[in-house]
């Protein structure tokens, strides 16, 4: 991924707003559509009685709202307020989180200042590129979600299944297929670890620990800052699949009706 950082930081962030901004037009849709008192307000939702059709107008992200002002009448006033903010804020919060994480390495940089005793050097952020925006996506997902959570809770004080269930398999199936999508961990290793990407400088060079070991940049697991068991490592990983398979299955168990 180290393409996109070839790409002006100004172009990707206006990109990611234009991008997010969607996004937060389906979770609009989704807040009324899985609450549990359905209300059909977002214009991806069939039209209400009394409402006329909708055009693709006003699918428009956070502009489409202004347009929606004229069914004030039966939906309630200012019902367009606050959808458009939620648009609007999660945009520019994706876009500020996004020069944040990876254009400022606001995760990472005071671990490293922290493993070298308050001096920082200059990464090679190319170097850690495809890690950096695995957990930027890890992230904006999250960030999805718990806004369709946040919103249906503050309504309704309940937060649907239709947000947990697929939410966690969406992360279980993020982190399987892309472990640096996890929480980043800057370790001091003597040897590679099984999972992880060397720091660098902006000359190539590696970035040495007080120990004398590189600096690694890893996903925080279950055994950090330890290495990951031998046992639960390795392709495929059976028992790691079959330990995570069976959390997830007991938590389904737990969420399925048993009244008889």
């Amino acid at each position: 991924m180290a393409w996109l950082l070839d790409i002006p930081i100004a172009v990707r962030l206006a990109v990611l707003f234009l991008l997010a901004a969607g996004v937060a037009s389906l979770l609009n849709a989704a807040i009324y559509g899985w609450a549990w008192d359905r209300r059909l307000i977002s214009p991806w939702q069939p039209a209400p009685e009394g409402v006329g059709p909708r055009s693709w107008l006003d699918r428009v992200p956070i502009f489409g709202w202004l347009r929606l002002r004229r069914d004030q009448a039966t939906l309630g006033r200012g019902f367009w307020i606050r959808p458009l903010l939620i648009e609007l804020g999660f945009a520019t919060c994706i876009a500020a989180f996004y020069w944040w994480e990876v254009e400022q390495l606001g995760l990472i940089r005071p671990q490293l200042a922290a493993q070298l005793f308050g001096s920082s050097p200059t990464v090679d952020v190319s170097a850690i590129a495809g890690p950096l925006h695995w957990q930027f996506l890890a992230h904006a997902l999250l960030a999805a979600w718990m806004t369709i959570a946040t919103f249906i809770d503050f309504d309704e004080r309940i937060i649907p299944d239709e947000v947990t269930f697929p939410g966690t398999l969406l992360g279980l199936t993020l982190v399987a297929i892309a472990p640096m999508a996890l929480l980043p961990n800057v370790q001091e290793r003597l040897q590679p670890p099984a999972v992880g990407v060397p720091l660098a400088t902006t000359a190539g060079d590696a970035i040495i620990g007080p120990a004398g070991g590189q600096l690694y940049l890893e996903p925080v697991h279950l055994a950090a800052p330890n290495a990951w068991p031998t046992q639960l490592a390795g392709q495929p990983g059976r028992t790691s699949l079959l330990i995570g398979l069976g959390c997830f299955w007991l938590w389904a168990f737990a969420l399925t009706d048993r009244r008889w």
